[in-house]
């Protein structure tokens, strides 16, 4: 929603790309290693906090970061289910985050996994 300059993006990975012992635990690692690679800067907000979204073990971290000279926040919510890895970013500009912290919880907890995603 750019007038609230709220953003999301959700991307699935199959457990058949990864070793069989990898858990939740270890693909937020992979997660938070892969954005401190690519984003310059990152600095996380408190520390990663174990959830349940929909009846799936999930977490949750806050992280922020300046692109493009404009400070952002974001909530990065890692997910497992019995066959896929779910990250769900959820972004809004740091000056706006008080205001939409609300709804990044919101977003990332209304996540469920459909029939056709868990294939």
């Amino acid at each position: 929603n750019a007038a609230d300059e709220v953003y999301v993006m959700v991307l699935r990975e199959s457990k058949q790309n990864f070793n069989a012992s990898v858990r939740l635990n270890d693909y937020t690692g992979f997660i938070y290693a892969g954005l401190e690679a690519t984003v310059p800067g990152l600095t996380t907000i408190g520390s990663v906090q174990n959830l349940n979204v929909n009846g799936l073990p999930a977490q949750q971290q806050y992280l922020s970061a300046t692109m493009g000279g404009n400070d952002i926040v974001y909530a990065v919510t890692t997910i497992e289910s019995d066959s896929n890895f779910y990250a769900v970013y959820s972004s809004t500009a740091q000056s706006r985050f008080e205001k939409n912290k609300a709804l990044l919880v919101k977003v990332s907890g209304s996540f469920a996994e459909h029939s056709a995603a868990s294939k």
